[in-house]
């Protein structure tokens, strides 16, 4: 079955089982669903207007099939190198499957959310990367992390590695979610040279603006 999407809508969500056709050329974002067993898809129908696509599924296509004017990708399960998407990728959010090597990503990356699968280490990122995500299953010792980030978020509360790794001094955002019984070196962060101390309650940094203990 085909559809016709008429002209002015700028985000769209369709079961991939469903061929869209004449799609108007103001498309920002397209969400893609299967409440099936997920199957490969002609990508070929998305206008290049379209910045932003969302898999709600496995995710089978090869990843060089993303059409290149692509910016934003959400993956609810992704398996293959990150490396091999068009290099107009600049974010990407995973859910889950996702636990391949990163030492070999592009400097076109500014936002990566691993996903809740990943547990790899992460020295060898881009200084491209602003915003990094580790999920659930992450537990990598942390020694590098990219010259211009500025948010980093670590969500598994059994994390133990107890020495946060020196910062880069553009971050401003941090969030670690830890158990309680989890003790970690707050003391080891160093920003530019600044005196800084760090509590589960409150912070005290001048160029940190969040700082959250879970």
């Amino acid at each position: 079955m085909s559809i016709i999407i008429k002209k002015s809508i700028k985000h769209i969500t369709v079961e991939s089982k469903y061929r869209l056709i004449d799609i108007d050329k103001q498309i920002k974002s397209i969400d893609i669903l299967s409440f099936t067993t997920p199957k490969y898809i002609d990508l070929n129908f998305i206008p290049n207007s379209t910045k932003k696509l969302i898999f709600h599924y496995k995710f089978i296509n090869k990843p060089n099939e993303i059409p290149k004017f692509i910016k934003e990708i959400e993956f609810y399960e992704y398996y293959y190198l990150l490396e091999d998407l068009p290099t107009s990728v600049e974010n990407i959010i995973i859910n889950k499957g996702f636990n391949n090597n990163v030492d070999n990503l592009g400097n076109n990356f500014k936002y990566i959310d691993f996903g809740n699968s990943f547990n790899n280490p992460v020295d060898n990122l881009p200084n491209s990367l602003e915003k990094i995500v580790l999920g659930q299953n992450f537990n990598k010792p942390i020694n590098n992390l990219p010259d211009n980030l500025k948010i980093l978020f670590l969500h598994n509360i059994s994390y133990d590695h107890t020495t946060i790794m020196k910062l880069p001094k553009s971050i401003i955002c941090l969030q670690i979610k830890i158990n309680d019984d989890i003790e970690l070196d707050i003391n080891n962060i160093n920003i530019t040279n600044k005196n800084i101390k760090c509590y589960r309650e409150s912070v005290f940094i001048d160029n940190i603006k969040h700082f959250y203990f879970y």
